[in-house]
């Protein structure tokens, strides 16, 4: 009877085994996309700048994969409808700071595949700039197909007498369609509000598909001091207001 029990118990943890491996490997892959804003390779150690120091990025680099031949428009904006829309500007670039909602984006293909989808960082896609039809919509990221997001510009622009402001100290943002204002995130540093916003989606969703889409606000001008060397300043919309001398930014 033992022997048996035994030889039960051996098949029931080979077929758990064997059905855990299987669904671990018919799981779809998490997938985290970053990208940094108005930056070039020569500015990551992984291809040999000499000026910055990025370890992070450098052991990424190391255990991911490098590319060594890439092309990009060289705009921010314009950069992320492509990479959205996988379509090369020409084909649907109409205006700087728009994205056509009637576009498919990877956000609207990886939910039709049952993936849990957020986006942080900045937006900037409403068509704030020439007054387009909606521009006011602070649902768009929703339509555009993320489930959540925290982002920088949607239906504000950078006036703060409009209610707009910078991205970095203070910032105002906009949060699964709810407006957080100047005065909501007064001395918070707005890289490290949108940052632990998708750690945290990333710790819901830990057991699902998720897709997260990191268009950074970093490290695109101004160049400002960050939580690491603003000291006793105030961190105000005044801080956003970069130093005078190309050395004094770059430092």
């Amino acid at each position: 009877m033992k022997q048996l029990v035994f030889s039960l118990l051996l098949l029931f943890t080979a077929g758990f085994f064997a059905n855990a491996a299987a669904a671990q490997e018919s799981r779809k892959p998490n997938i985290i996309l970053i990208m940094a804003d108005d930056v070039s390779w020569e500015c990551f150690g992984s291809y040999g700048a000499d000026d910055y120091q990025t370890p992070h990025i450098d052991r990424l680099a190391q255990q991911g994969m490098r590319f060594t031949n890439c092309y990009s428009t060289p705009l921010c904006t314009p950069s992320r409808v492509k990479l959205m829309t996988g379509k090369y500007n020409f084909r649907n670039y109409t205006h700087f700071g728009y994205l056509n909602p009637k576009e498919k984006t990877f956000g609207q293909m990886l939910q039709s595949a049952g993936y849990k989808t957020a986006i942080a960082g900045k937006w900037q896609l409403n068509g704030l700039y020439h007054g387009a039809e909606g521009h006011a919509d602070n649902t768009r990221p929703f339509q555009a197909g993320f489930d959540e997001f925290c982002l920088w510009q949607v239906t504000t622009k950078t006036k703060i007498k409009e209610g707009g402001g910078e991205r970095f100290w203070s910032p105002p943002l906009e949060q699964n369609g709810r407006f957080l204002t100047i005065k909501d995130n007064a001395d918070k540093y707005g890289p490290d509000i949108m940052s632990d916003f998708l750690c945290d989606f990333i710790k819901r969703h830990k057991d699902e598909p998720f897709f997260v889409y990191y268009p950074t606000t970093l490290v695109h001008n101004p160049f400002v001091p960050t939580p690491d060397t603003i000291g006793d300043a105030p961190r105000t919309q005044a801080a956003n207001k970069q130093p005078k001398g190309k050395q004094a930014r770059k430092a």
